[in-house]
């Protein structure tokens, strides 16, 4: 059940991501603050909620950036603390190891997705 509600948890952030990532693909927010690890020259920058409520989370490039990379860090860290919790649980039995195998490879995809959006920044800085 437990393992049930932290997969739960991973799939409802990584699908909040990837709405993220989309919308900073259409705003092209990446472009405006093209510097990692910090937003600009601060951790938290400015005019993070200068629009009203409702349109903050979808029109304010500032603050799409801000929770699209705070979303990666978050689901970084979880995917690994998934993953070496479910190494421990499972047993040598053949299901168990295909199920360990598929949670491996969705540890590497993840962490080579983060890697992604480093380069990017890194490479993008530098032109």
């Amino acid at each position: 059940k437990q393992q049930k509600n932290f997969s739960l948890l991973l799939v409802i952030l990584v699908s909040v991501q990837v709405i993220y990532g989309g919308l900073m693909a259409g705003h092209h927010a990446a472009l405006h603050f093209s510097t990692w690890p910090k937003i600009g020259n601060a951790w938290i920058p400015d005019g993070m909620f200068s629009l009203s409520f409702f349109r903050n989370p979808f029109y304010n490039v500032v603050f799409i950036q801000f929770l699209h990379r705070l979303l990666a860090y978050i689901i970084f860290v979880l995917i690994f603390v998934y993953w070496f919790q479910y190494r421990k649980k499972t047993k040598t039995t053949r299901n168990s190891f295909k199920s360990l195998e598929n949670a491996r490879w969705i540890n590497w995809w993840s962490q080579a997705n983060e890697l992604n959006g480093f380069l990017f920044l890194s490479c993008y800085n530098k032109r």
